[in-house]
């Protein structure tokens, strides 16, 4: 590599002669000579980065990079199987050996830099060493013409994504099946192995009942030495990574990431849709991060129990609420298939309750804010007694809101009545705002700093229209109150701050939620991304 580098081509030949094993690893170098990522100070190189712009502009347009019928180094190119954010997967044949293999051609653009490289031939080779009847065999890797590539052992299947869309399995077979997916991927833990991308798509799969696990392009080797992904990367598929993958804490990242993935696709067996899947990447790794699935049960009532207990404990946001291993999870699959207790339990009545907020944050922080309301308001009425009948309709209207809340989240929870829901939601929180303006004992004008905070956290939904709607909601109702209450017109100019203040500061929001899902829609449209969604 140091000659190379001083470009010492006599010492290169000289090394080559005495170690020529070495001599495909060398062309490999001289192929990805000058390209380097960006953070490391280097750059594309011309003619490289015009191949890598042709090359993601063909994918992008659905076009083959390389043509099959074609030779490729040892190899003659068959058909293409696949493609995904890393490139594309060919049927092919060796040469000499006759023998059929799935070969998967790395671009360039996604090993740009010294360090990627050496990481993927690194995992590669690890992965190379495992031998399980449910994991595919990799047994060769190399570089043709600088197009990295491995070859894997074909097997004639489809993937279990590909089978879902024909209908679902029984329960029965869904357990049995990712027992022993689980299987496998315990004896890649144990062999210091980090999947990173398992999802229905990675599961090829013969009849039903019969799982090999594929791809390991984001494989992670743990072992001395080892290079490590750097902080902040986000490796995997949106709907099927853990929270600590996307929220990009890699030195968190561990064996009981896979456990998420594993029963993020034990949730598709069971409810026929991953636990999240929003319209964007933006929006589903958020949700990913911060909120909930919905309970197995909810979306297919048929679902026993024990496999929806299972499935919400891999599911976990803490790490060390999952299953420790995964042949933890594959002996609790079998006690429910063998008609036994199951260790998963559904937690404490405090950690069922977190779990709810998770899945209803809207609504939970609107209750838990009016529940504070209505206690400080029976508080006071203890310490005032005299006081106390003035707020009793004020405890009605916050009785009321928080119904109202209720209801229109339940309209927002089903997608018949989603956009009615959320919009009545904020509009019907400005409304009752305004309410109490009218309401209010003391001073009215400190209970308009509601309307700013409602306008922000209309932002939540990252929907730019509801954000407008909060906004001319509030302007509407910081108007009424001024015509209807003197206080809030006095001096004659104070309302109309209010009203600029509120205008400004939907403008604000509107504006980042707007970025926000341009940034997402852009990332949604680049080459490869679509190999992100299952």
């Amino acid at each position: 590599m140091v000659a190379l580098e001083q470009e010492d081509m006599a010492a290169v030949q000289q090394l080559l002669q005495q170690y020529p094993e070495l001599e495909e690893f060398a062309d490999c170098l001289s192929a990805i000579d000058g390209i380097a990522v960006q953070a490391n100070g280097a750059f594309l190189t011309e003619d490289a980065a015009h191949q890598v712009t042709v090359l993601e502009a063909a994918m992008a347009r659905g076009e083959r990079h390389i043509d099959p019928q074609r030779k490729f180094g040892p190899y003659e190119l068959l058909d293409e199987l696949g493609r995904g954010a890393m490139g594309i997967v060919y049927k092919a044949r060796h040469s000499q050996l006759q023998r059929f293999v799935a070969l998967k051609m790395i671009s360039a653009g996604q090993l740009a830099g010294q360090e990627l490289v050496d990481r993927f031939y690194q995992e590669a080779r690890a992965a190379a060493k495992i031998r399980h009847p449910h994991i595919v065999g990799i047994h060769d890797i190399g570089s043709v013409d600088g197009q990295h590539y491995f070859a894997m052992d074909y097997v004639p299947a489809g993937t279990l994504g590909e089978r879902l869309r024909n209908g679902r399995l029984s329960f029965e077979q869904s357990a049995q099946l990712m027992a022993t997916v689980a299987d496998a991927v315990g004896h890649l833990h144990e062999q210091g192995i980090l999947h990173r991308d398992l999802k229905p798509a990675n599961i090829l799969l013969q009849g039903d009942l019969f799982p090999f696990i594929a791809d390991f392009g984001l494989a992670k080797v743990f072992e001395a030495g080892s290079v490590q992904t750097r902080t902040g990367a986000i490796i995997g598929t949106p709907s099927y990574m853990s929270p600590e993958q996307a929220a990009g804490r890699t030195d968190q990242v561990s064996y009981r990431s896979d456990i998420y993935a594993l029963g993020a696709v034990l949730y598709e067996l069971l409810t026929g849709r991953p636990p999240f899947r929003e319209a964007t990447w933006t929006e589903t790794t958020i949700q990913v991060v911060e909120g909930e699935p919905i309970r197995p049960t909810k979306l297919n009532p048929a679902v026993p129990p024990p496999l929806e207990l299972i499935c919400l404990k891999c599911l976990e946001k803490d790490p060390d609420r999952r299953y420790a291993t995964a042949q933890a999870l594959a002996n609790d699959l079998r006690r429910y298939l063998q008609n036994e207790p199951v260790e998963a339990s559904a937690g404490g009545y405090v950690h069922q309750i977190v779990r709810w907020g998770r899945r209803q944050p809207a609504l939970a922080c609107h209750w838990g804010a009016l529940a504070l309301a209505m206690l400080i308001i029976q508080g006071h009425g203890v310490v005032f007694p005299e006081a106390a009948g003035d707020y009793r309709l004020i405890e009605i209207v916050l009785f009321a809101w928080a119904a109202s809340s209720g209801a229109w989240q339940w309209m927002a929870n089903r997608e018949a009545t989603e956009t009615l829901g959320r919009t009545g939601f904020l509009v019907s929180d400005v409304a009752f705002v305004t309410g109490l303006l009218f309401l209010a004992s003391g001073p009215p004008g400190t209970l308009q700093v509601l309307y700013p905070l409602l306008i922000a956290a209309s932002g939540l939904w990252f929907r730019p229209s509801l954000v407008w709607w909060t906004t001319t909601s509030a302007i509407i109702g910081a108007l009424v109150g001024a015509l209807a209450i003197p206080e809030l017109r006095t001096p004659w100019h104070y309302p109309l701050i209010v009203m600029i203040i509120l205008l400004v500061t939907g403008l604000a929001v509107a504006h980042q939620v707007g970025r926000v899902r341009a940034l997402s829609r852009f990332y949604d449209r680049r080459p490869g991304m679509d190999a992100l969604w299952p």
